[in-house]
């Protein structure tokens, strides 16, 4: 079965269960945001636009929430800098999907 119709096949069965909301994985893109081996979504753009598609057809809200290392305010400058890097990645993913404006991304914050 091909890509698009996993994604048919997936948004449809969620919801025929009446499930509306789903958070996308962090690891949906290993080492995306990888300071050496990291990358751009470029390469799959015409996938999760058409995912998106579904999601907004379906009526589906979708989120995602960066992992716990995810530290903007942590007083290395490395994990802040990781931190920029990975929210970066979750943005363009969001924005490749075409999402409205209920679809965020989850951060927690500590002072």
């Amino acid at each position: 079965m091909a890509i698009d119709g996993l994604f048919k096949l997936f948004f449809t069965h969620v919801s025929s269960q009446n499930i509306r909301f789903f958070r996308i994985s962090s690891d949906m893109f290993p080492f995306a945001s990888h300071e050496k081996y990291g990358y751009s979504l470029d390469y799959c753009a015409p996938l999760l636009a058409q995912a998106g598609a579904l999601a907004n057809k379906y009526g589906h809200r979708l989120t995602t929430h960066p992992g716990q290392f995810t530290q903007l305010g942590s007083p290395r400058p490395a994990v802040v800098e990781a931190s920029r890097r990975e929210l970066a990645y979750h943005c363009e993913m969001l924005d490749l999907m075409g999402l409205g404006p209920d679809s965020v991304m989850i951060i927690h914050v500590s002072l």
